[in-house]
């Protein structure tokens, strides 16, 4: 079978742009960051939604949140939150309590078994680190300031919902804005 030349300028019509690669990129991180958390999820013998719930609790102050609050901050239904809670429930990895204050309302609280399996997924982080380390100090700086800027940029186009973007923190997930910790 004959093979035709090559052409060129034909190639490099088709090559990406640097912006399409950088965002590739970023996708192939994500699903990194998607197939490591399943992962994670299924050794604590939990779902993803489950394991999310734990790690959220656990960023929250006194390890406790209203079930609308876990909804909002993990962008899932208030369904979806109440079945994960349920089985978290009868896991003993959490406790419904009623609020102190008015009765009406249940704050959803870590259990110390809770604690240890949020705290073991949060743990699970460390190859992200490792891959950031192997970077150079510059490289790491550089990095850094773009995902500010490709942050902030998400943020004002609100490509995302507004829950979903203040997720991410020091560990990984936070009610924080999503910027605050990259800086």
């Amino acid at each position: 079978m004959r093979q035709h030349p090559v052409n060129p300028t034909h190639i490099r019509d088709r090559t990406p742009s640097l912006a399409h690669r950088l965002a590739s990129g970023l996708v192939k991180i994500g699903l990194a960051l998607n197939h490591h958390d399943r992962k994670t999820a299924g050794s604590n013998g939990l779902g993803l939604t489950q394991t999310r719930i734990l790690e959220f609790l656990r960023q929250c102050p006194k390890r406790s949140a209203r079930l609308s609050a876990i909804a909002r901050g993990l962008s899932i239904t208030p369904a979806t939150a109440c079945e994960s809670v349920r089985t978290l429930t009868q896991k003993g990895l959490v406790r419904k309590v009623r609020s102190e204050t008015d009765e009406r309302v249940v704050i959803i609280t870590l259990s110390t078994e809770g604690q240890r399996k949020a705290d073991h997924a949060a743990g699970q982080d460390g190859f992200l680190i490792a891959a950031a380390e192997s970077l150079t100090p510059a490289e790491q700086e550089a990095l850094l300031k773009t995902l500010i800027k490709m942050t902030v940029a998400i943020q004002e186009r609100r490509h995302a919902p507004a829950s979903m973007v203040q997720r991410v923190n020091g560990g990984m997930r936070s009610s924080s804005p999503l910027t605050q910790d990259l800086r």
